[in-house]
C-alpha cells in the first residue's frame, strides 16, 4: 500500500476480542506457544492493509502496529471457524431434510478418512488434510450432515494453505446445503481473504440479515468497508459493532484507525481512549494512539509539541512494559528527533538495533 517500507515484521501480542477464523482454539493455542519469530511464516498472506496517510512519518515507524492488526486478524483469529462449523453441524442434525430420508449409509473408510483428516490437520500436513477429504466426500453418499462436515474441513485447510478459490467453492457447497449466518460469515471472510470486498460484503450483509445481534457478523462488515477504503460505511458498521458489544476494545480500536484514515484526529483519539479503558494491557492500542498523536502533530502546528510529548508517553509506557520490538524504540527515537532530543534519538536506534541488527 501507499507509504509501506520494506521494514520486516515483527510478532506482536494478539488483540483483544479479534475476529477468528480457519483454525480450532487447540490448534491456535499450539501455534502462538511454538511460533517462530516471524509470525507472518505461520498465518495466511494478508491483503494490504489500508495505509495510514504517506505525508507523515506513520507509513514507515508504524509498521508494527501494521503487523499487530494484520497478526490481530490473522492469527488472533483462529476459533471462529470451528465455532462455526460445530454449530452449523449441530443445527443441521436438529433439521429433518429430504436428504436425510433413506440416506445412502456411508461406508466406515469415510468416518476413517476424516479421522486421517483431522489429524494431517494436527500435524500441519495441510494438503494432505485436504487429500483425505476428497476421498471422503467421494464415499460419503447421501448423508447431509456428513458431508458438511467434510466440506467444511476441507474448506478450513483451503484458507491455510491461502487457496481462497477452492475454499469459496467449497463453502458455496456448505451454503447450498445449510444457508446459515455462520456459513455465510466463513464464506465472506474467505472473500475478505481473497480481496474480493464486494462478495465479502453481500454475504457480510446476508449474515447480519439471518443474525442481526452477532456483533461479530457486523464488525466482519465493517472491516471489508475499511479495506475498500470506505471509511464512512466502515465507521457506521463499527458504531453498530460497539452497539452490540460495547466491552471490546478492539471494535474501538478498529473505528479509531477508520477515524483516523479520514484524518478525524479527535474521534479516533477518544476511541484509541476507550479501547485502552477496555484493555488496558493491550500495548498495541498504545502505539496506534502514539501514532495518532504524530499525525495530528504533522497537521495541526499549534498542538505539536503537545501532541508529540503524548506519543512519547505512550511509546514510554509501551517500552516500559518490556518484551519490546525494535520497532518501538525505533518509533520513540523518530519522536524524539521531531522533539530536537537527537542524542536520546540515537540510543533508542541503537537499542533497536541490538533487538534487530539486520533492519
Amino acid at each position: 500500500g501507499p507509504g509501506r517500507s520494506a521494514m520486516p515484521e515483527e510478532a506482536a501480542p494478539v488483540h483483544d476480542n479479534a475476529p477468528t477464523n480457519y483454525l480450532d482454539r487447540k490448534e491456535a493455542e499450539e501455534l502462538v506457544r511454538h511460533v517462530s519469530p516471524t509470525m507472518a511464516d505461520s498465518v495466511p498472506p494478508m491483503p494490504d492493509k489500508p495505509m495510514r496517510s504517506s505525508r507523515s512519518w506513520i507509513g514507515i515507524a508504524a509498521i508494527a502496529s501494521v503487523v499487530l492488526i494484520v497478526l490481530g486478524i490473522g492469527l488472533a483469529s483462529i476459533g471462529m471457524f470451528s465455532t462455526h462449523t460445530t454449530t452449523t453441524t449441530t443445527t443441521t442434525k436438529n433439521q429433518s431434510t429430504p436428504n436425510n430420508q433413506n440416506t445412502q449409509q456411508p461406508t466406515g473408510d469415510v468416518h476413517q478418512l476424516i479421522a486421517r483428516a483431522d489429524r494431517l490437520a494436527r500435524e500441519n500436513n495441510h494438503q494432505g488434510s485436504i487429500d483425505a477429504y476428497t476421498q471422503a466426500l467421494r464415499l460419503v453418499g447421501t448423508d447431509t450432515n456428513l458431508r458438511l462436515l467434510i466440506l467444511q474441513g476441507r474448506a478450513a485447510r483451503y484458507g491455510v494453505l491461502s487457496k481462497y478459490v477452492e475454499q469459496i467453492a467449497d463453502l458455496s457447497d456448505v451454503i447450498r446445503l445449510d444457508g446459515s449466518a455462520a456459513n455465510y460469515s466463513a464464506r465472506g471472510l474467505a472473500y475478505w481473504f481473497a480481496t474480493e470486498y464486494d462478495r465479502a460484503i453481500a454475504d457480510q450483509t446476508r449474515a447480519i440479515q439471518l443474525d442481526p445481534k452477532n456483533a461479530s457478523y457486523v464488525f466482519e462488515r465493517g472491516r471489508s468497508n475499511m479495506w475498500k477504503k470506505d471509511y464512512i460505511a466502515a465507521i457506521a458498521d463499527y458504531s453498530d459493532a460497539i452497539r452490540l458489544n460495547p466491552n471490546s476494545g478492539y471494535y474501538y480500536a478498529q473505528r479509531g484507525a477508520a477515524h483516523r484514515n479520514r484524518n478525524d484526529f479527535s474521534r479516533a483519539l477518544s476511541d484509541y481512549d476507550q479501547a485502552i479503558k477496555l484493555s488496558p494491557n493491550d500495548l498495541s492500542y498504545y502505539r496506534e494512539r502514539s501514532d495518532v498523536y504524530v499525525a495530528r502533530a504533522d497537521a495541526t502546528p499549534s498542538t505539536r509539541s503537545s501532541d508529540l510529548n503524548r506519543a512519547k508517553a505512550d511509546m514510554d509506557f509501551v517500552i516500559g512494559r518490556g518484551n519490546n520490538l525494535a520497532s518501538d524504540y525505533e518509533k520513540r527515537g523518530l519522536i524524539l528527533e521531531r522533539l530536537g532530543n537527537r542524542v536520546e534519538a540515537i540510543a533508542d536506534f541503537r537499542a533497536a538495533l541490538a533487538r534487530d541488527a539486520n533492519r
